[in-house]
């Protein structure tokens, strides 16, 4: 059996193979450790990839600007998601977002598209950029599929302000994705936590 139809619902993730980047946000968050905003944008990213001998788990906490919706909190998410991946040079990944709405507009992969809502576009197009239109594919989850990135996106608001980095991977030594991630910065973005493992 093939891979879903992009942009669809999947009820369960275990039937995409590869590597999975789940992404979520939590709109309006207020005091966010380290952002001088009054209210900013909370982030959770969740990556799995599989391996030969060890599967490799990176949770993110980070933040972004004030979103002007909900909407566009996910698509502020699902950029910076895009962002992580590319960073870590990871391929043919499935994007899994809990936002139906967002996933359809992606799926087009045309930023003129009519179905793309305007306050959105520019996140869109950022992850259009980021990611290959032929080898990496979008869908949504159902909300409890996608509880890990939703509790990172949720539990910004618990950070220091200082970044933590942390590996319990034994296979790495050193971690490829501390190194990678902890002098990467996005503008709009301050990340607060990653943990491998």
């Amino acid at each position: 059996m093939g891979q879903p139809l992009q942009g669809s619902t999947i009820k369960s993730d275990a039937i995409i193979s590869g590597t999975k980047v789940y992404s979520d946000a939590s709109w309006k968050n207020n005091h966010i450790p380290g952002r001088s905003d009054l209210q900013a944008t909370g982030i959770g990213i969740f990556i799995f990839i599989p391996g030969d001998e060890f599967d490799t788990k990176i949770m993110i906490q980070a933040s972004a600007n004030s979103a002007h919706s909900p909407l566009v909190a996910e698509a502020l998410a699902l950029q910076f998601a895009a962002k992580v991946a590319c960073r870590l040079q990871l391929h043919n990944v499935s994007f899994l977002t809990d936002n139906l709405s967002l996933a359809k507009m992606v799926v087009s992969r045309n930023i003129m598209d009519n179905s793309i809502a305007w306050r959105c576009q520019p996140q869109i197009s950022s992850f259009m950029q980021d990611s290959s239109s032929e080898l990496d594919a979008i869908y949504h989850i159902p909300r409890n599929i996608n509880s890990i990135a939703h509790n990172c996106a949720h539990q910004v608001l618990n950070s220091i302000i200082e970044p933590v980095f942390s590996c319990t991977n034994s296979a790495h030594s050193p971690c490829p994705s501390m190194l990678s991630l902890q002098d990467f910065q996005v503008e709009g973005f301050v990340i607060h936590a990653v943990l491998c493992k």
